[in-house]
């Protein structure tokens, strides 16, 4: 997986965005409790973070 990081400007000392996170998200309806959800089609990296995360967060 060749990646060609792209320099973000921000308050920050110095960043970096190595790949999108998301590709696309189409509104599906609202759950059980009124909360939106979403189809969301993440890059190989995105799904990797975001499964990282849910992973992280459920511990």
């Amino acid at each position: 997986m060749e990646r060609k990081p792209i320099k973000i400007f921000g308050n920050w000392k110095d960043g970096y965005a190595i790949d999108l996170h998301s590709i696309s998200s189409e509104y599906v309806g609202d759950n059980e409790y009124g909360y939106s959800t979403f189809d969301t089609t993440r890059s190989i990296l995105g799904e990797l973070l975001y499964k990282l995360n849910i992973h992280t967060i459920k511990r």
